[in-house]
C-alpha cells in the first residue's frame, strides 16, 4: 500500500477554487503517470473531501484516462453545497473571517451535491464511495454528507454509503488512525 498527500495552493496565494482544483487534478495526473500506480482510493477531509469529490467529478467531465483506475472514494466531514454551508456560516456569525464566500464563487457550480444533477452527470458507474461525517461537528454540518449521499443516488451512484461516527469534525480522522 503505498500513501500520496497530495498538497495544493491555498487562499489567499490561490484566489479561486478552480485553480486549487487543477492543483489536485494535476497531482493526480502525476500520479498515475507512474505505471506501478494501477489504483487509487481518493481521500480526503473538510476541504479536502470537498476537493476529492470535485477532483472525481471533473475526471467524470473531461473524460480523464485515470477515471476507471480510481477504486473508491473516502469523503470525511467535507462541504459539498458551498451555498448552504455560507447560510450556515452566517447563521454562527463567521462568514465575515470565513473565505467561503468570496473563493467558491460561483457557489453552485463549486458544490459537488448539485454537479451531477446542474451538469446531467450520471454516476451509475462510480467507484464505491464512503461518506463519512461525526454528529457533533460544528464546524460542517453533517446534513452536508447526508445530502451529498442522497444526490448522488438520485444521479444514479449504486454504491454510495453514509456513515455517522459519534464525534465532532476531527472525530473522523481519528477513528480512522486508531
Amino acid at each position: 500500500l503505498d500513501v500520496v498527500v497530495l498538497d495544493y495552493t491555498l487562499y489567499p496565494h490561490e484566489q479561486t477554487a478552480e485553480g486549487q482544483l487543477e492543483d489536485v487534478l494535476e497531482g493526480i495526473d502525476w500520479v498515475f503517470s507512474h505505471p506501478e500506480v494501477t489504483t487509487m482510493v481518493m481521500a480526503g477531509h473538510s476541504a479536502g473531501a470537498h476537493l476529492a469529490s470535485l477532483a472525481y467529478l471533473a475526471g467524470k467531465r473531461r473524460g480523464s484516462g485515470w477515471l476507471g483506475r480510481v477504486s473508491g472514494l473516502l469523503l470525511l466531514s467535507g462541504v459539498y453545497d458551498v451555498e448552504k454551508h455560507y447560510e450556515w456560516e452566517a447563521g454562527r456569525g463567521v462568514e465575515a473571517i470565513s473565505c467561503m464566500g468570496r473563493f467558491l464563487h460561483p457557489w453552485r457550480a463549486n458544490s459537488p451535491r448539485h454537479q451531477p444533477a446542474d451538469l446531467r452527470l450520471p454516476l451509475h458507474d462510480a467507484p464505491r464511495t464512503v461518506v463519512v461525517h461525526g454528529d457533533d461537528d460544528e464546524v460542517v454540518p453533517d446534513t452536508q454528507s447526508a445530502d451529498l449521499a442522497a444526490s448522488w443516488r438520485a444521479a444514479g451512484h449504486r454504491s454510495v454509503s453514509l456513515l455517522q461516527v459519534q464525534g465532532d469534525h476531527f472525530q473522523t480522522v481519528r477513528e480512522l488512525m486508531l
